[in-house]
């Protein structure tokens, strides 16, 4: 005799399944330089470089991924990508190599600009 599967059960383990390979699962990891890294499950990988400025909305992200890709473009593939979402009102932005450069710009920046600086690392 056959039991049968509740119809619950029998739609939870493919939803689950299909959430880890499309990117729904996640945690996050710090590096020594304090650059946050975020990992999706489904090869998805989202890093926040270390930045600073006096603008509140400034913000850095690097994304890496392979597979297929529907948004921001349809694609199959590697993908790497560099989002830099720099406020309208921005007088100044800089991009340095690592966090001392970043410290000694706003050291000298800072008190110049007051308002509108953007100060982000690159790879």
């Amino acid at each position: 005799m056959r039991r049968a599967i509740p119809s619950c059960f029998a739609l939870l383990v493919p939803a689950a399944m299909l959430s880890a390979l499309t990117g729904c699962g996640s945690f996050q990891t710090v590096k020594a330089d304090g650059t946050v890294v975020r990992h999706y499950f489904g090869y998805t990988r989202v890093e926040i470089p270390v930045h600073k400025g006096t603008e509140p909305d400034f913000s850095v992200m690097e994304i890496r991924s392979t597979g297929a890709r529907l948004w921001p473009s349809v694609g199959l593939g590697y993908f790497h990508e560099r989002d830099e979402y720099i406020p309208l009102d921005s007088r100044i932005v800089v991009n340095v190599q690592n966090e001392q450069q970043l410290n000694e710009v706003l050291r000298v920046l800072a008190p110049i600009a007051k308002d509108g600086l953007c100060v982000t690392t690159e790879k």
